[in-house]
């Protein structure tokens, strides 16, 4: 292994005395085994084995000790690649979380840019005297992934959402992409998580493809908040069939393809979820021509809301990258798109398509 340049400060802690990863780290602690060094840690990064119980126990204890601030960074690189270790990490304020399958030789390198910048990042938000800094399109970007990786734990124990984070993602979503919706796509590509990843593109896409159309600005907010929530049933969805590189068979398929009524039914159940945001999370499946899933609906029976959620979806789903292939280009994406004929709006279709290109015509034209 390397020996990487870190932000000073940085405190490990494993619940391995063996973890290869102790050399790299000047501030350690091993659960059990170590005192419990100060409490000023500038980013706190944990490999430990979150299916164990009694780790769990004792590094919740540690973090209360050495993680004083709660905008200290909290980064976790999971030993296991299961919705039980994700959804411990979030419950556990995880600011980022590396995923199992990328935790090999090379984490300590990729954990510098986390550890290094988010600090920095959250201090330059505020400066002295008050007065509105510059937005951060990173800062927004990880605030809004703050806020999925709540959501996305509420679901997993059962608890309900609370519309407070929900609207709060939004306004961090709205804010990221207000000036620089192609720099809120660059910093989104490169979450580990495919489904925080596909939620936050797809609300980036909706918050700025609904203010071009037009919409009002409660009718935005409440949209990018279903944007944010509509794959929400996932959380209840095996990691192996949402990260399979390969086609899944009929059986895993009806599994994925209940995520629409499982959100719409956890969401409904709690009886303070706008009606616009249940109505997204059920249908942004549905095809104008009748062939979406879960009711088949057509037409005039599907509302611009999903509409636009829906042409959002698709795109994202095509340009984000996954663990088992790169983006598509733009424009390779916008030719599927109008490929799918009827089953999209293509209206909405054009309208993306202009919003997009323009900017990054723009952005080429400034690099030559």
């Amino acid at each position: 292994m390397h020996s990487p340049v870190r932000a000073a400060g940085t405190l490990l802690i494993t619940d391995d005395r063996d973890d290869a990863a102790l050399a790299l780290f000047p501030d350690t602690l091993i659960l059990g085994v170590s005192a419990m060094p100060p409490a000023h840690a500038s980013a706190v990064v944990c490999h430990v084995a979150l299916a164990a119980s009694d780790a769990v126990d004792a590094l919740e204890t540690a973090l209360a000790a050495c993680r004083r601030r709660p905008d200290t960074p909290l980064i976790f690189v999971l030993r296991d690649d299961d919705p039980l270790s994700y959804a411990v990490a979030n419950g556990l304020g995880a600011t980022r979380i590396l995923a199992a399958d990328r935790a090999g030789s090379d984490w300590t390198r990729r954990l510098d840019l986390a550890s290094s910048t988010f600090a920095a990042k959250r201090s330059a938000a505020t400066p002295a005297g008050g007065a509105e800094a510059a937005v951060d399109t990173s800062t927004e970007a990880e605030a809004a992934a703050a806020v999925l990786a709540s959501l996305f734990a509420a679901v997993t124990r059962r608890a309900p959402v609370a519309m407070a984070d929900v609207e709060r993602g939004a306004t961090a979503v709205l804010r990221g992409i207000r000036d620089d919706l192609l720099g809120w796509i660059d910093v989104v590509r490169r979450y580990d998580d495919s489904t925080y990843q596909h939620c936050l593109l797809v609300a980036g896409f909706c918050a700025a493809l609904s203010e071009r159309i037009g919409f009002s600005g409660t009718r935005q907010h409440l949209l990018v908040q279903a944007a944010l929530l509509h794959d929400i049933g996932k959380a209840r969805v095996p990691l192996a069939l949402l990260n399979k590189p390969g086609a899944l068979t009929p059986a895993e398929a009806t599994v994925v393809r209940r995520h629409p009524t499982d959100g719409y039914y956890m969401l409904a159940a709690q009886g303070d979820i706008p009606a616009v945001i249940r109505e997204v999370v059920l249908h942004h499946h549905e095809l104008l021509d009748g062939t979406g899933y879960p009711h088949g609906l057509r037409g005039a029976r599907i509302s611009e809301e999903v509409r636009l959620s829906t042409v959002c979806d698709v795109y994202a789903a095509l340009v984000e990258r996954r663990p088992y292939r790169q983006p598509m280009a733009s424009r390779a994406a916008f030719d599927i798109l109008v490929g799918m004929g009827g089953k999209l709006d293509t209206m909405l279709v054009a309208a993306l398509s202009e919003m997009l290109e323009m900017p990054r015509a723009a952005r080429l034209a400034g690099a030559c």
